[in-house]
């Protein structure tokens, strides 16, 4: 229940992402819009954004950043390091919930501890692992030597990378942001000015869908560095989309509309 969104830009040297700052955590019923943005800087060129639980993304993240050194310059890398944690974690998940009430680790039951078990368990249990999910949907974007890049990221531990598309979303408000960028043709060599705007209004026409918070808008542009839009330049970005609203929906329109009239029978 969110909106997180990513494009590249700018013959494909920038990438521009934006995220609402609703967060939920199902299994305890909360919902709400946090103070803290969405949008997790991995390193000085490479963001991420999460959909799904909240409370899953702090140990995937952390565990990822400790892998994340120096010798990692390309995007594609920090995505591995990002999916890896994120199976780590699915696993482990699964080994706390499984396998210790059992008293077996998962080295164990693959090393051939399960033999003790019944084959009927044993068989739900590796069906079990094949099912486990994380509830949990990353998006990752970010700009190396060889451009920006943006990927996605799915249970069970998989990564899609969204280049030649060149834009993708995660969360609830999904459908409606893409409808923006499908509309008005949006490709990576689009102007940097031309994409921020169209994030902007992908975000605000998310809102309409469920779960997709409305009091906050955060985004971030990466080039040389990541850069956070100002108070001062989304109050541009809403005037621009208001006159827009405005200019879609004319008065005159309505009463056109008002004034069809219908052939009898």
């Amino acid at each position: 229940m969110t909106i997180c969104i990513g494009v590249i830009c700018d013959n494909g040297k920038k990438a521009v992402v934006a995220a609402d700052r609703m967060i939920t955590a199902e299994h305890l019923s909360i919902e709400f819009e946090s103070e803290d943005a969405k949008i997790i800087q991995l390193t000085d060129k490479v963001v991420a954004m999460t959909a799904g639980d909240a409370l899953i993304h702090t140990e995937v993240f952390g565990a990822a950043k400790a892998k994340i050194d120096t010798s990692i310059t390309l995007v594609s890398q920090v995505a591995e390091k990002v999916k890896e944690a994120f199976v780590e974690e699915r696993k482990k998940r699964f080994e706390e919930e499984a396998l210790k009430p059992r008293g077996l680790t998962l080295v164990e039951f693959y090393g051939g501890a399960h033999r003790t078990l019944d084959p009927n368990i044993i068989m739900r249990l590796d069906r079990q692992l094949e099912d486990s999910r994380l509830d949990l949907q990353i998006l990752i974007a970010g700009v190396d030597q060889n451009g920006a890049h943006l990927y996605h990221l799915v249970d069970p531990g998989t990564a899609q990378c969204f280049d030649s598309l060149g834009f993708a979303g995660i969360g609830s408000g999904y459908p409606h942001a893409m409808s923006v960028f499908i509309y008005n043709h949006f490709n990576p060599r689009m102007d940097l000015n031309k994409a921020v705007y169209l994030v902007y209004e992908a975000k605000r026409r998310s809102e309409s869908a469920p779960g997709v918070g409305k009091e906050y808008i955060d985004i971030a542009i990466i080039g040389s560095k990541i850069r956070f839009l100002s108070a001062t330049e989304l109050d541009q970005l809403k005037k621009i989309y208001d006159a827009k609203i405005r200019l879609e929906k004319p008065p005159e329109i309505e009463e056109m509309i008002k004034s069809l009239r219908w052939e009898e029978g």
